[in-house]
């Protein structure tokens, strides 16, 4: 139906899958799918960045990119190596076993973030995906057009990690958004999703979390930004849900952090 689908892979994220909007809201909501169907309108694009997870602690990171210290690990190699003589060993099932371990723990996960105007309560809100759910959303709008004309269905089945299922169905009703829908406030996710400080990765690969720099009451450093909770121009959040589509945090109790 379209030439151009805006949800076609950058060369960016076609070589990580190979390997492996407006500011202003002061209030990070974040879409929250029960067990059913969830109706929502995609608004504007999707944004992908890369996350590491720390199981000790259980928390999670953005990657920094070249300088990451997880990436980087100097452990990596090392796993790596003892994978590869496993393999020349003729020791296969061990080898995979290690290599998958170490790739759980050093390479960062691919993920997706959207705004959506979440039909239950009629407000913007975050929706974060997996990578299955992007592959579906880009199959039905190279057929169907951008997601954005249209509202899509989130059914979840299963409330637990192994056994819940998404899947996502194009309404193909073709409803405009009303006025006041469209000037509803997007988050900026390039902002929110952010790449972490080096400083923070180093943090929490000791099993150590920063603990928040509360700025006086009577001092915004941020004018642009309404005062948070506590006096500080930080963003206040809700509590992140699981990722819609993919419960991959890994299972392994022994990786060092």
């Amino acid at each position: 139906m379209t030439e151009i689908n805006a949800w076609a892979d950058s060369p960016e994220e076609a070589d990580a899958v190979t390997k492996t909007g407006t500011t202003g809201k002061s209030e990070i909501v974040r879409l929250k799918v029960p067990e059913g169907d969830t109706r929502v309108r995609i608004r504007g694009h999707y944004f992908h960045f890369y996350e590491h997870w720390f199981n000790k602690i259980k928390r999670t990171a953005n990657c920094p990119g070249k300088d990451c210290p997880v990436c980087h690990h100097p452990d990596k190699q090392k796993y790596l190596d003892q994978a590869r003589a496993l393999r020349e060993a003729g020791k296969e099932e061990e080898a995979k076993d290690l290599f998958r371990k170490t790739f759980t723990t050093y390479d960062p996960r691919l993920k997706y973030a959207v705004n959506v105007l979440d039909r239950t309560d009629g407000t913007i809100k975050i929706w974060q995906f997996s990578r299955t759910l992007k592959e579906d959303i880009m199959k039905f709008a190279q057929i169907n057009g951008d997601p954005n004309g249209y509202d899509i269905v989130i059914s979840r089945k299963g409330l637990k990690r192994d056994d819940t299922e998404y899947r996502i169905t194009p309404t193909m009703a073709a409803v405009p958004l009303t006025p006041a829908e469209q000037a509803l406030k997007l988050f900026s996710l390039p902002t929110i999703f952010k790449p972490s400080t080096v400083e923070k990765i180093n943090s929490y690969l000791a099993g150590r979390i920063p603990e928040k720099k509360i700025v006086p009451a009577a001092y915004n450093p941020n004018p642009n930004i309404p005062m948070g909770a506590g006096g500080t121009g930080d963003l206040t959040t809700t509590p992140m849900p699981p990722i819609a589509g993919g419960f991959d945090l890994p299972e392994l109790d022994d990786i060092p952090f």
